[in-house]
């Protein structure tokens, strides 16, 4: 039977659907987070990281960088502490890894995280990266430190932006 072209059926309209539908899904599972392409930072130790997407298991080995991730909106994220960490409160219930001199490689290892946040004199930085650990070392000794610590953390998580808008806040 002939049917008029105009009215024919095309899969065109079903497969830009489908695009649709899946970007939507994106966006509605995981935000623009799952869109992002990788993220590049620049630590303290002069060193440039390279991460294929923003992290989503970070291990903190310095309580400041702990209440960083965590007024970014980004407690979620955090797998691991330093055993000095308290605040906030939510964090006490995570794994603790050690301290700043005395990290517990294996044990941070056996967490499988996509970043350690740490200072950059830590002992643990060399040791996690020998194993393929992507380490971020980043210190806070005065206001502009902080301000550029905040925005490096947002930035690794995918947050581009959020940093420096806490830090106006």
């Amino acid at each position: 039977m002939f049917q008029p072209p105009d009215l024919a059926p095309s899969p065109r309209p079903a497969r830009h659907f489908a695009s649709a539908l899946s970007l939507a899904a994106a966006f509605a599972l995981g935000g623009p987070a799952l869109v992002h392409a990788g993220v590049r930072l620049d630590d303290d130790r002069g060193s440039v990281l390279e991460l294929p997407a923003p992290a989503r298991r970070i291990v903190s080995l310095m309580p400041s960088l702990t209440e960083t991730v965590c007024a970014l909106d980004a407690c979620d994220r955090l797998v691991g502490i330093d055993r000095h960490a308290n605040w906030p409160v939510a964090v006490q219930r995570l794994p603790q890894v050690g301290g700043i001199d005395d990290a517990n490689i294996e044990r941070i290892v056996a967490l499988k995280p996509d970043l350690v946040l740490l200072r950059p004199r830590s002992r643990a930085a060399e040791p996690l990266e020998r194993l393929g650990i992507r380490v971020l070392a980043l210190d806070a000794k005065t206001h502009a430190d902080m301000r550029r610590v905040m925005e490096t953390v947002a930035r690794a998580t995918g947050q581009p932006g959020k940093g420096e808008a806490y830090w106006r806040r």
